[in-house]
């Protein structure tokens, strides 16, 4: 056991060094040359288990683990996963709040069933078989720059998936005339495909493929940022007062209009123990935006760490909500309701951990008062963004509607 503590111990310095290396050299990219338009998710996800593992053991890089950190940490590993939905934080109400709920028009309308409401993605959730993703398929690329998906066997990917497989045996699916049945196209996540509004009916057409993947095989697809602007349409709720019906931002543009003063879009404020709220949104520009669903009675572990005084404690792993998105996550699932257990860092989640801690300091010293979210962290390309869904300018009489939404339309009497 001695020696295979010495291997562990000698392996995570080496990760160690290897993981300032590379920050670095990501600081001098980014002085250099800025990142792309569109960021393809995937790859930031493949790394994030094994980044929170280092990060926890090195005290966020600062120190090399002892053999004691070592023991418990392979404990833990050696642990059952803990499923969240045991508790009712993934299927309880999002208390109506409009944002939210065109993110959830959004989930249900695209596989056609009020289920899709009810399935979560969680730590046990398998990834989805029977796609591909890839630069390069055949002789095309994606003329966005990221990756290009392809169905590779649908029948697999219907069994594997935590909505389709169970609505493929559901007798009753899809209820007709009103509903298509997506288990023949399936929703999957494209990077760069972007949805459109249609101007003489006012709709946006979600059973559409862009150009993120390939067909045939039959597949529809939205990447992360169209899928939020279309929720927030479909929804009712402009991006700017007096703008447009549908504006199709992408992460970079959501952080920009942030800052803008016609804007309906602004920095989320947090005040004591209230943090996040369903309809937040969390982007980091050029990488990915996500969609806040439910959240539990502590959603980012602020009030539990601010009464023991152990804020630099504070990890993601403290974090209690679900999340509407279009992502990579789990091999290119696309349209899915997420726990967010099923993480344990990554570049969004750990900056939502630099703006808990923070707030958690303020609290521990006495500050209750109000805080813009954009005064708890330095980085400029991320933001948590909430909607000014009270102000009337920021609402339209008529909202967007989707194609094919009624199929869906009792899951939101």
């Amino acid at each position: 056991m001695r020696e295979f503590l010495k291997l562990i111990t000698t392996l995570s310095s080496l990760i160690f060094l290897l993981s300032v290396s590379q920050c670095e050299q990501l600081q001098r990219f980014q002085k250099d040359k800025p990142p792309p338009l569109y960021y393809d998710q995937a790859d930031d996800e493949k790394n994030e288990d094994l980044e929170a593992e280092v990060a926890e053991l090195t005290n966020q890089f600062r120190n090399l683990p002892s053999s004691t950190d070592i023991n418990r940490h392979i404990e833990e590993q050696l642990t059952p996963t803990y499923d969240p939905c045991t508790h009712q934080h993934c299927n309880e109400d999002t208390n109506d709040t409009l944002a939210a709920q065109g993110a959830r028009r959004m989930l249900a309308t695209y596989y056609q069933s009020c289920k899709a409401l009810e399935k979560v993605i969680t730590p046990t959730t398998p990834p989805l078989q029977g796609i591909t993703s890839a630069t390069k398929i055949g002789n095309r690329r994606n003329p966005r720059g990221g990756k290009l998906r392809q169905i590779t066997n649908q029948s697999a990917l219907v069994r594997s998936h935590v909505i389709l497989g169970p609505l493929s045996n559901d007798k009753n699916y899809p209820k007709a005339p009103l509903c298509r049945d997506m288990t023949k196209t399936p929703p999957v996540y494209g990077y760069g495909s972007r949805l459109s509004h249609n101007r003489q009916n006012n709709s946006i057409n979600l059973f559409t493929s862009g150009d993120g993947v390939i067909t045939p095989p039959a597949a529809v697809a939205s990447d992360c940022s169209t899928f939020i602007s279309s929720a927030l349409a479909t929804a009712g709720l402009r991006i700017r007062k007096g703008g447009p019906a549908f504006q199709d931002l992408t992460t970079d543009n959501f952080n920009t209009y942030a800052r803008r003063a016609d804007s309906c879009i602004k920095h989320a404020e947090f005040e004591g123990n209230s943090s996040l709220k369903p309809g937040d949104m969390v982007n980091i520009a050029r990488n990915h935006i996500i969609m806040i669903d439910t959240i539990g009675p502590d959603p980012m572990g602020i009030e539990k760490h601010a009464k023991a005084r152990t804020c630099a404690s504070l990890r993601v792993s403290d974090f209690n909500f679900t999340y509407i998105h279009s992502g990579a996550l789990k091999n290119s699932y696309g349209p899915s309701r997420v726990h967010i257990s099923t993480h344990r860092g990554g570049t969004m989640f750990n900056n939502m951990m630099l703006n808990a801690q923070a707030m958690c300091r303020r609290i521990v010293a006495g500050d209750q008062a109000k805080v813009s979210s954009r005064q708890l962290n330095a980085n400029g390309n991320f933001g948590i963004l909430r909607h000014q869904s009270n102000d009337p300018a920021c609402k339209m009489s008529a909202r967007v509607k989707l194609v094919g939404e009624e199929c869906t339309d009792e899951c939101f009497k």
